[in-house]
């Protein structure tokens, strides 16, 4: 099976993919081949036949030859309704990956917050749920965004997701970010702080992210009555 890309605009062949005879290749699975070629990432492409009828995930390419017309849409992001928002939240939460996905291909904000600010990101730090963070991460959610509550590194950290932590620091989330430990309490806490103290009262794994968070660039010398950034 050959599939043709051609850029709606210039209409140039943008790229050429070989793909072995058979059932079950999606406009989903075009996307994603598209996003490892061409860099573009999959939650803002939007495929189309010759005809102008648009390729939906689900859908099924069976011709031995396809033409395939792609849009790429803006880096800006559709607020969401509420129905939305609790779909969002319920799916980062409770790890139903699938949900999630779909919902990001209608351009959803990945930055949604829960009625608490928590992130999206944040939600998914607390679960240890990784397919999710990876998913929201690759639809352009912020690693660095910062709640009333706390972050997702934060969270992560506190909650002892070892495997969490490393995708956050891998995405470049700041691992001198500190929060309050309580609203107006003076004493904040840096993953690293809250990483070593956690050790202490629990278990192994806040001692295997202690070395994480130091190697990410971590600062050993804060204190906790400094200021929060």
């Amino acid at each position: 099976m050959d599939v043709r890309v051609w850029s709606i605009f210039s209409g140039e062949l943008l790229s050429r993919i070989a793909l072995e005879a058979g059932p079950g290749v999606t406009g989903a699975d075009i996307k994603k081949i598209l996003s490892d070629q061409l860099g573009i990432n999959r939650f803002r492409q939007v495929l189309y036949s010759k005809d102008g009828t648009q390729i939906l995930n689900g859908e099924v390419l069976n011709q031995i030859e396809h033409d395939v017309h792609l849009l790429v849409k803006g880096t800006g992001h559709v607020s969401c309704n509420e129905s939305q928002r609790s779909q969002m939240v319920e799916a980062s939460s409770a790890n139903k990956l699938q949900i999630l996905e779909l919902l990001l291909y209608e351009h959803l904000d990945p930055n949604t917050t829960d009625a608490y600010g928590r992130t999206l990101l944040e939600l998914a730090a607390g679960g240890d749920h990784l397919d999710v963070g990876n998913l929201l991460l690759e639809a352009g959610a912020e690693a660095e965004t910062k709640s009333a509550i706390s972050t997702p590194l934060l969270t992560a950290t506190r909650m002892g997701n070892t495997e969490f932590v490393n995708l956050l620091l891998q995405a470049n989330a700041n691992p001198n970010r500190c929060y309050c430990v309580r609203p107006g309490f003076q004493k904040c806490w840096t993953p690293l702080i809250c990483a070593v103290r956690h050790d202490v009262d629990y278990d192994y794994r806040h001692a295997t992210i202690v070395p994480m968070l130091i190697k990410a660039g971590a600062d050993v010398n804060y204190s906790c009555d400094s200021k929060p950034p």
